[in-house]
Formats: C-alpha cells, sequence, structure tokens
C-alpha cells in the first residue's frame, strides 16, 4: 500500500524527468525511499547546519568583521574545554544523551512481557500494556540478530527500541 505523499513524489519525478523515473523503478525501491512507514520520520534530521551555526552564534552576528572571528574562536575554544572536561568525568558506557536514552527505553521495557519463539534464530515476540501498533494491537515482533522490531524504531535509529531492550533483558536473564 503506498501513501499519498509517495504517489504525489512519484508524479513530480516523472514531471521532472521520465527517465529519472525509469532509473528508480528498476532499482530495489527499499534501497532509495521509506514508502511504506507512512509518513514517519524516524531519526531524521531537518534542520540544517547553517542554522545550528546561526543560533550558537547569534550574540557575533552585529559585531565587526575582527571580533566577530575573535567571538567565534573564544566560543568554540571554550566549548571544546568544557565537553572535554564532561567527557573525563561521564562514566557510563554511552554518551549523555544515549544513555538517558537508553535509561528511559529500559524503564519502559520492563514492563513488557516477552515471549521467546526461537531463541537460535533470536525470533521474539513482545507484549505491550501502554503502547499500540500500527495495527492498533499491542504486539511486536523482534528479530534479535537482524536488529529489527516491527515498531521501526531499532531499524531506523539504528539503537534498539524498548521491545528491542526488552529482549535483551530476557536473554541475559536467559540464556538457554
Amino acid at each position: 500500500m503506498q501513501s499519498n505523499r509517495y504517489k504525489g513524489a512519484v508524479r513530480g519525478i516523472k514531471t521532472l524527468n521520465e527517465e529519472a523515473w525509469d532509473y528508480l523503478e528498476e532499482d530495489d525501491i527499499h534501497k532509495w525511499t521509506l514508502y511504506r512507514e507512512n509518513d514517519r520520520r524516524w531519526a531524521n534530521l531537518t534542520t540544517n547546519i547553517a542554522e545550528s551555526l546561526n543560533n550558537v552564534l547569534h550574540h557575533a552576528h552585529m559585531m565587526p568583521v575582527k571580533a566577530c572571528i575573535d567571538y567565534t574562536f573564544h566560543y568554540t575554544r571554550e566549548h571544546f574545554n568544557m565537553q572535554e572536561t564532561t567527557s573525563h568525568e561521564w562514566h557510563a558506557p554511552l554518551s549523555k544523551t544515549m544513555w538517558v536514552q537508553f535509561q528511559d527505553r529500559d524503564k519502559l521495557g520492563s514492563s513488557y512481557t516477552v515471549t521467546c519463539y526461537d531463541f537460535e534464530t533470536g525470533m521474539y515476540k513482545v507484549q505491550s500494556i501502554y503502547q499500540r501498533n500500527d495495527d492498533g494491537g499491542t504486539e511486536y515482533t523482534i528479530r534479535y540478530f537482524a536488529n529489527k522490531c516491527t515498531c521501526g524504531r531499532w531499524q531506523h535509529q539504528r539503537t534498539p527500541c524498548s521491545h528491542g531492550i526488552a529482549v535483551c533483558r530476557k536473554r541475559n536473564q536467559d540464556p538457554t
């Protein structure tokens, strides 16, 4: 089932360049689009680098050129010094942002019921009482060795979702 957004994009490509569409149509659609993702945008960065720099350096906008360069140099130096100090004081196995995300997902995953279908191939069913999947149910299928979950987060964010973490917890507790 293709979304209206996907169909509109295809029409746009065909209108601009029919040969480009013919080329894309020959290739595996999964390699160049997320057409089955129902407008999900997992982990896509939408802010460009210029906007990020403008946000950081907004105090220097109206300065003369030399003062702007000095400000940028000193700000960058202080920022890197602060990051170095923070990194030396941090003793968790992941970066601070990722560690907080992991802990949140682990806490959520601790309430799930995990059923092992096949330990050798890594097939699991995860039942949630709080979350609903795209079909309105509460069951998610995990393919542990493929790093895949039917929620889609594990594949797109390339970090385990709460369902995947629940499976990791189960495998660690019951290595049978």
